[in-house]
């Protein structure tokens, strides 16, 4: 028995390109639209164009909401069904990755936020033990597949640079023009390459390997 339905299936789909794609680039607009259909909310979806403005889209709300409710519903199914196929659990994992990350989104904002005004936090993160156990609990629920501690932190690693990437690229190159929007994506493909699925399986442990030169004035 197949762990999707035809219509989860293809959010899921939407879903992964989310994840794996530049959220700078309007194929991020394409696959929210394919995912929230007639959810989908055209006014302000293009923010890139709009990084003064701190609220959340309405679009990302409605996709967080849909993507932790379905993540809950198929971590049941898992528990009370045999092992799925090799694709539907990297289906499965790829919602997972995103549950994981945007319900800790703001707790990652805020160590980035601390760790620039010299005051990190000492000692074991609260953030990060809650992580793993949300980690263990969705990521378990396929069999064979429960990630070591090590692995959860590689996974809440990336996370954090992700999220420091984007914080930094989001806030720091000013502008509203199309210009400014082009930029920011460039910078996030010269971070991450055009696929973010390389970078978390292999690059992250090679980020040090790599010599970078940023030129101009105010050295942006």
């Amino acid at each position: 028995m197949a762990l999707f339905t035809d219509e989860e299936r293809r959010f899921a789909e939407a879903i992964r390109g989310l994840i794996y794609g530049n959220p700078f680039l309007p194929e991020r607009i394409a696959h929210e639209k394919a995912a929230l259909g007639e959810e989908f909310v055209a006014e302000g979806s293009d923010w890139n164009l709009r990084p003064d403005v701190e609220t959340d889209h309405p679009n990302l709300i409605h996709l967080c909401t849909r993507v932790d409710a379905l993540v809950e519903s198929l971590r049941v199914r898992l528990k009370g069904g045999g092992p799925p196929g090799e694709e539907e659990a990297r289906l499965y994992e790829d919602l997972v990755f995103f549950h994981l990350y945007h319900r800790r989104r703001e707790g990652l904002t805020l160590l980035i936020r601390e760790a620039w005004e010299g005051r990190p936090r000492p000692g074991p993160l609260a953030l990060f033990q809650d992580f793993l156990e949300d980690a263990e609990r969705t990521l378990g629920a396929v069999p064979g597949r429960r990630p070591t501690t090590g692995q959860a932190a590689h996974l809440f690693a990336c996370m954090f640079q992700i999220r420091r990437s984007f914080y930094q690229v989001f806030r720091d190159i000013v502008g509203r023009s199309k210009p400014a929007a082009r930029l920011r994506a460039a910078v996030w493909e010269s971070a991450f390459t055009h696929d973010l699925r390389r970078y978390w399986a292999s690059l992250f442990d090679r980020m040090g390997d790599f010599t970078t030169l940023v030129v101009g004035p105010t050295g942006s």
